[in-house]
């Protein structure tokens, strides 16, 4: 199962006990402050979430699987996210077999 932006909006209005409209704004707010900041190279971090950054990938050789060939693969960046502490435990816990 996947969580679409919509059910998200949706989950995160009904705990927060805001309007949808309203918990949208604030979400695209906080997801276009995170990519703007991710973008120049700054580290964003959530406290017991995790740290979104930009991860740097030098220039590399490949090989093309079907040809055996060698192919240049530009360096380039990328968007990354290093969960926290709190976030690990808490997936960890959830991924626990169920005792009967």
């Amino acid at each position: 199962m996947c969580l679409n932006k919509y059910e998200l909006i949706r989950t995160a209005a009904i705990r927060a006990n805001f309007t949808q409209p309203a918990m949208q704004r604030a979400l695209e707010a906080i997801v276009s402050t995170i990519v703007d900041h991710v973008s120049i190279g700054e580290k964003v971090q959530i406290n017991d979430f995790g740290i979104f950054y930009r991860d740097h990938r030098n220039p590399r050789t490949g090989r093309n699987p079907s040809t055996k060939e060698a192919v240049p693969i530009p360096e380039r960046n990328l968007p990354a996210f290093k969960p926290g502490k709190e976030f690990i435990q808490i997936t960890a816990e959830m991924s626990k077999p169920r005792e009967r």
